[in-house]
C-alpha cells in the first residue's frame, strides 16, 4: 500500500484514503469500500490517515481470515460435488479457520446429513 501511494506521489490524507479504496477490489475488500465510502460521504471531517490504516489492517487480519473461514465452513454445501471433493475442500477450509474444534466440523456435516436424508441428528434441526 506504502508503495503504491509513493510511487504515485499520493500525500493528501483524503487523497491518500481515496486511492486506496480505489485500488481494493471484488469479494469482501469490495463490500468493505463500498461500506467506507457511504461512510466518509455522511462525514463532515475527514479521517485521519493513522486511523484508516489500523481500521485497514484490522477488517483484512489473519483474525477476519480465520472468522470468514469458519463462517464458510457453517454455510458450505456438497451441492453436486463428489464426496472425496467435497472432504477435501472441508478440510482445506478448517485450516483456514484454524480449528480442530470437532463440534464445528460435526456440527457443519451434521447439516449435509440431514439436508441429505431429512432426518434431524442429535434431535436438533437447522432451520428454525
Amino acid at each position: 500500500m506504502q508503495l503504491f501511494l509513493k510511487s504515485n506521489r499520493v500525500v493528501a490524507t483524503n487523497d491518500k484514503i481515496t486511492a486506496v479504496l480505489a485500488w481494493l477490489r471484488g469479494g469482501i475488500a469490495g463490500i468493505y469500500v463500498q461500506k467506507k465510502i457511504n461512510e466518509l460521504e455522511n462525514k463532515e471531517d475527514t479521517q485521519d490517515w493513522e486511523e484508516f490504516v489500523k481500521e485497514i489492517k484490522t477488517a483484512f487480519s489473519n483474525k477476519s481470515k480465520v472468522a470468514d473461514a469458519k463462517w464458510k465452513i457453517k454455510t458450505f454445501r456438497q451441492s453436486k460435488k463428489h464426496i472425496a471433493d467435497f472432504m477435501i475442500e472441508f478440510e482445506v477450509l478448517a485450516m483456514k479457520a484454524e480449528t480442530n474444534d470437532i463440534s464445528i466440523k460435526e456440527e457443519c456435516l451434521s447439516w449435509h446429513y440431514q439436508d441429505y436424508t431429512g432426518i434431524p441428528t442429535n434431535g436438533s434441526t437447522r432451520y428454525p
